[in-house]
């Protein structure tokens, strides 16, 4: 199993909001109705008993969501394993381009963007928040004044929420993989306040085109981000820190531009997909050769052979004994339930071809009846000519 977010260990939510509910039985939850927590509160005991076994093994595509499902007790540190998540092949060519404001300073090209902007935890108010606390600063404000910094920013329905900022926007709307790998390329830096995220994948793809990244220390990004090396992350939710590390951006010398070498450095440390897939392989083969049965599986594979070939109806009692008292092992047993799967499509097939088979047959005795009928209404019809000649 994989943990995409957080909803593996909490009563319903995807995202805590900081909520530590789930350590214990999410009750009381601050996210849902007061006419929900009932349910929510069962949810997260139902998923106590089913995690209960310890025999799941699970994902985790950053260490801080490991952390989060080791603190909600329903798994311990020999179930949990981190694996990054990878990024295309498109944001992993080898050459950069480079921005033409790069090599004058004059303007620095600042990126922003998600899928969707207007979701809370993606922290676009804190970066409003930290911007507008950076204009504070005389020289910070002259800088923007004389066009220092140009944000662009990119996902679905950017305008709304990016209305007065103290900065120059422009809105990019919705990208291809493509166009985006090229801005990401042609920025001087990648901002990512995200507040919660197992990813972020943006930030990822960013750090694979060589872009350092700014922002609060969430999801994968300390497992990436080396501090002054390929970017600069300050604790989440802290804006002061976001607003300190703007003005250090725009106003100190060589600052930005020893972050972009550094970035250019380390892009090949954003695993590809080919990595990702081996270190996937690899942990299943780990796993499965330390697996530990619950039963013996001397003739199960010939046993399920032997099921596979038989369709008929008349089997079926017998199909249905051997699913109940057969000692079925987990690493076989999705292989089973597709062949019950099989099993029942065939039966209702013939299910279904027994009553067609069935209107047919009262269609043609409907027509033979017909037909008799209409031979003895003839011979009446002869008899009475007959008898009238007579």
């Amino acid at each position: 199993m994989t943990l995409h977010d957080q909803r593996h260990f909490t009563g319903f939510c995807h995202f805590t909001a900081g909520c530590r509910g789930f350590e214990t039985d999410c009750a009381n939850c601050p996210q849902a109705d007061e006419g929900l927590h009932a349910m929510v509160r069962e949810e997260r005991l139902r998923l106590n008993e089913a995690y209960g076994s310890r025999r799941v093994q699970v994902i985790a595509s950053s260490k801080w969501v490991a952390r989060e499902a080791l603190a909600s007790g329903l798994f311990d540190a020999e179930q949990l394993h981190v694996l990054r998540y990878a990024v295309a092949d498109v944001f992993r060519v080898k050459t950069r381009r480079i921005s033409p404001q790069r090599g004058t300073r004059r303007k620095q090209r600042w990126l922003f963007g998600c899928q969707v902007l207007g979701e809370r935890r993606k922290g676009l108010a804190e970066l409003q928040r930290a911007l507008n606390r950076a204009m504070e600063s005389e020289a910070f404000a002259a800088a923007v004044a004389s066009g220092a910094v140009e944000l662009r920013a990119f996902g679905e329905a950017a305008s709304p929420f990016l209305e007065g900022l103290p900065v120059p926007v422009q809105m990019l709307g919705t990208l291809r993989a493509v166009e985006l790998a090229t801005e990401y390329r042609e920025a001087d830096v990648f901002w990512c306040p995200t507040l919660e995220d197992t990813g972020p994948l943006v930030a990822m793809e960013a750090l694979a085109c060589g872009c350092p990244v700014a922002g609060f220390a969430t999801g994968i990004l300390p497992d990436l981000v080396t501090e002054g090396v390929n970017g600069s992350l300050v604790p989440p939710g802290d804006v002061e820190g976001l607003a300190e590390l703007m003005k250090t951006l725009v106003l100190e010398a060589g600052v930005l531009s020893r972050l972009g070498e550094g970035a250019e450095l380390r892009r090949g440390e954003v695993d590809s997909v080919e990595v990702a897939a081996g270190r996937m392989l690899d942990l299943y083969e780990e796993r499965l050769a330390r697996w530990e049965p619950v039963a013996p599986v001397t003739g199960l594979r010939a046993a399920a052979v032997t099921l596979s070939s038989r369709w008929d109806e008349g089997h079926l009692p017998e199909v249905e004994k051997f699913f109940r008292e057969f000692p079925v092992v987990s690493k076989h047993e999705a292989q089973l339930q597709h062949l019950r799967r099989r099993l029942e499509v065939e039966i209702g097939k013939k299910e279904a071809l027994k009553r067609k088979v069935e209107v047919l047959r009262l269609e043609v005795n409907e027509r033979d009846e017909r037909r008799r009928g209409g031979w003895r209404r003839f011979w009446s019809s002869v008899q009475r000519r007959l008898r009238f000649r007579k």
